[in-house]
């Protein structure tokens, strides 16, 4: 079996696709030394600073992200020793409760995936060119990284 490692950026359900790339990533431990498997799934929060979510909106130039999230997942497999690396990240409009994004992580141990997971995570936070939207009861805001809220400004 070979290194799996895949990024994709899906306009409509991604939670969906989680068992068969379950599946698929298991199949990893069969002739390998994988004794785990990580399943990181970010969701729409309902409300942010006290104030319902209505949605976020996620844009991105689909090529370029898709090349800097597989960057990613290769250089973090490379680095942890993994078997596989699954990133899914949405486009378009998405709601409270809905799958954002969903990082597999297969390796040899919970340590190794684990770490790995939060670094995937935060470096597709940081690195990926994915423009995040939160539209919210109290107005619109570009979110960058994980916190920074920057209302929209309306012209």
């Amino acid at each position: 079996m070979t290194l799996i490692v895949r990024a994709e950026l899906v306009e409509g359900d991604i939670a969906g696709r989680l068992k068969g790339i379950l599946e698929e990533v298991s199949k990893t431990a069969v002739d390998k030394e994988v004794g785990g498997v990580e399943v990181f799934m970010g969701v729409v929060k309902g409300r942010v600073g006290g104030f319902k979510v209505e949605k976020l909106v996620y844009t991105a130039y689909k090529e370029v992200a898709e090349r800097v999230l597989e960057r990613i997942a290769r250089e973090e497999a490379e680095k942890n020793s993994l078997e596989a690396v699954v990133i899914l990240h949405r486009l378009g409009e998405v709601r409270p409760g809905e799958a954002t994004v969903i990082i597999v992580a297969a390796g040899r141990g919970r340590d190794e995936v684990n770490r790995a997971t939060r670094v995937i995570i935060d470096r597709v936070k940081k690195e990926a060119p994915i423009f995040k939207l939160e539209v919210r009861e109290d107005g619109e805001y570009w979110v960058i990284g994980d916190e920074t809220r920057v209302k929209r400004a309306r012209s």
